[in-house]
């Protein structure tokens, strides 16, 4: 489901290559949109998503965003991969 932003200064922004864009509130909320073709927002699906989207990731560390993937690091050091793998790479 899409969802608009709160209105805040407490977030913290991650600009991944030319096609995918994710906020990451400082309450541990994260949000994405943008290209998704790879599923590289890793909401279940491959469609761009224009507005903010609630992603399924919580207490994280770092993001990583890239043009075909993302890599987060969760607070308790557990890594999680979405997007592109036709090679294995993630």
């Amino acid at each position: 489901p899409n969802t608009v932003l709160p209105t805040s200064t407490d977030y913290l922004v991650y600009a991944g290559g030319r096609t995918s864009y994710v906020y990451n509130s400082i309450s541990g909320v994260l949000y994405g949109f943008g290209a998704n073709s790879e599923g590289q927002l890793g909401v279940g699906d491959n469609n761009t998503k224009a507005t903010p989207v609630i992603l399924p990731f919580n207490n994280l560390k770092k993001i990583s965003p890239n043009e075909t993937h993302t890599l987060l690091l969760n607070n308790d050091g557990s890594v999680y991969a979405t997007g592109l793998n036709s090679l294995g790479q993630l």
